[in-house]
């Protein structure tokens, strides 16, 4: 995986015309490392640009929707920048479909396997 840089860059800093979505795929949950959260706050990692060889990798911090790991997201992605992303909404954007097989392991319509997901809570 390429691990995208930590940003200090906030979806509220860009325009909308430069900026454009992409299917993600939520990979881990987990809480966050304050005892002072609430315990449904949580940072979530995903993957976005599933047609490159090597998606890229995001992290959304003080996530408080409920999802799983696997989930559809779609990422909004800077055009500039595609190591600079956000997380926009649940959903699915890509006629591709992805599919969770038992292992943990995310196959694209045709069966190709893309990412195997970490276990976590």
């Amino acid at each position: 995986m390429i691990n995208c840089t930590k940003s200090k860059s906030s979806i509220n800093d860009f325009n909308d015309d430069e900026l454009y979505e992409v299917q993600g795929i939520i990979t881990k949950l987990t809480r966050t490392s304050s005892p002072f959260d609430d315990s449904n706050i949580k940072v979530m990692n995903y993957i976005y640009h599933l047609d490159y060889d090597t998606p890229l990798e995001g992290t959304e911090d003080n996530f408080d929707l409920i999802f799983t790991v696997g989930a559809p997201i779609v990422v909004v992605v800077s055009k500039e920048n595609p190591k600079i992303s956000f997380f926009s909404h649940y959903g699915n954007i890509d006629d591709r479909l992805y599919d969770i097989e038992a292992q943990d392991t995310l196959l694209l319509k045709n069966g190709e396997k893309l990412f195997k997901f970490e276990n976590s809570k």
